[in-house]
C-alpha cells in the first residue's frame, strides 16, 4: 500500500444478512404483540402476519426492478490490507430505512387499526426470510468462488456495477 493511501473497509456481505435477520425477527414479533396488546384477536392478528410475511418477501424476493436494472456485478480480488467493518455495525445499518420504518409504521398504526400492525409485522417478518434466503445464495456464491465476498462498508446498491471483493481462503 503506498503512504497516504486510505485502507479500504470492507464488510463480509454474508455477515451482514445473517446478522441482520435475527434482529428484524426480534423487530415483527415485537410488533405482532403490540399489535395484539392493543387489541387485535389473535386468529386475525395471526392471519395478517403471515399474509404479510409472505407479500414481504414475496415483493422483495420478485422484485421486477431487480430484472430491469440487472447491475453488472464486478468481482476483484481482495486488497492484500483491508480494515474489517464489525458485523453488528453492518447489521444495525441493514435495518435503515426497511425495518426500522415498517416498525415506526407499525407502532403508529397501533392507534387506529391494530391488524395493520399485524400485516407490517409480517412484512418485516418477510424481510428477514428474504435475507435468509440471499444469505444462502451468498454462502453457495462463497463455496463456488473457494474465497470470503465482501462489499465496501456502508454502500448502498445502486444501479450501474456493483463491485465486490473476493478474499481466497
Amino acid at each position: 500500500m503506498e503512504a497516504g493511501q486510505r485502507r479500504l473497509r470492507l464488510v463480509r456481505v454474508l455477515w451482514g444478512l445473517l446478522g441482520v435477520t435475527p434482529l428484524r425477527f426480534f423487530l415483527a414479533a415485537g410488533t405482532l404483540l403490540a399489535a395484539i396488546a392493543a387489541g387485535a384477536a389473535g386468529s386475525p392478528a395471526h392471519v395478517a402476519f403471515v399474509l404479510g410475511l409472505v407479500g414481504g418477501a414475496g415483493l422483495v424476493l420478485g422484485d421486477p426492478r431487480r430484472r430491469m436494472l440487472r447491475r453488472e456485478i464486478v468481482l476483484r480480488p481482495a486488497p492484500e490490507e483491508f480494515d474489517l467493518e464489525e458485523p453488528w455495525r453492518s447489521s444495525l445499518r441493514a435495518l435503515y430505512p426497511s425495518s426500522l420504518g415498517l416498525t415506526v409504521l407499525g407502532l403508529m398504526s397501533l392507534a387506529w387499526d391494530p391488524v395493520l400492525s399485524a400485516v407490517l409485522a409480517g412484512v418485516i417478518a418477510g424481510l428477514g426470510v428474504a435475507g435468509l434466503i440471499a444469505a444462502v445464495d451468498v454462502a453457495l456464491q462463497e463455496r463456488r468462488l473457494g474465497g470470503r465476498v465482501f462489499s465496501l462498508a456502508g454502500a448502498r446498491m445502486s444501479r450501474g456495477a456493483v463491485t465486490l471483493f473476493v478474499a481466497k481462503g
